[in-house]
């Protein structure tokens, strides 16, 4: 699992939404489009990154979100 997957999101406006598993079809296609936009580096492709770091409770997290509004390769409709 990539460092991306832990939290996989989808960015609609000015929100941030969870994508979970029982969403299949859009899930797979959201990670497979960042694993391989990942993979090149996002070479040709417009996106924005951001980093959160948090403590507490004796633990640090850290969650790293990249976003891109490029959406063509996502499926129209979703079962």
């Amino acid at each position: 699992m990539s460092a991306w997957s832990a939290s996989n999101r989808v960015v609609c406006g000015d929100y941030v939404l969870g994508l979970k598993g029982n969403q299949a079809s859009l899930h797979e296609a959201v990670e497979d489009y960042f694993t391989t936009a990942h993979a090149a580096d996002f070479k040709q492709i417009k996106y924005d990154y951001a980093e959160e770091v948090e403590v507490g409770h004796g633990r640090l997290e850290t969650r790293r979100y990249w976003i891109t509004g490029d959406l063509r390769t996502l499926p129209k409709t979703v079962s």
